[in-house]
């Protein structure tokens, strides 16, 4: 899976994260090239490597319009997260965790995604 690094103050300035949270220490933003397919939207944040669990980052998602409502949830102390009640439909996604750099890609809510499919995001240290 390609990224694509380029500083969270760039990205932020495209307004295309408008609502989403930045953390105080957030420098760098890397791009999954690849949309994420799941039926329903949970999974597990990392750190480097999938080496430890992160609890309390932050994954949110956002339809493609700015102005739309971003919805969230914060990992527990596995690094295990979960949203409940998201319509099918293509999201617009960020993790996010004080300390690291955030990943941002899209992701897709499908019946017709596999059963066993869920996110899983390696956050990286941040510099």
């Amino acid at each position: 899976m390609a990224t694509l690094a380029l500083s969270a103050q760039e990205r932020f300035a495209e307004g295309r994260f408008k609502g989403f949270t930045k953390s105080p220490t957030e420098h760098i933003m890397n791009e999954y090239s690849e949309v994420i397919e799941v039926r329903s939207i949970h999974g597990t944040i990392t750190g480097p490597r999938a080496a430890w669990p992160e609890p309390g980052a932050i994954f949110e998602i956002r339809t493609e319009d700015a102005d739309g409502k971003v919805r969230g949830a914060v990992a527990n102390e596995k690094g295990r997260f979960k949203m409940r009640g998201v319509p099918q439909g293509e999201y617009v996604f960020k993790a996010t965790q004080n300390g690291f750099q955030s990943v941002f890609g899209r992701i897709r809510v499908s019946r017709k995604a596999k059963a066993k499919n869920d996110v899983r995001i390696a956050l990286e240290v941040g510099v």
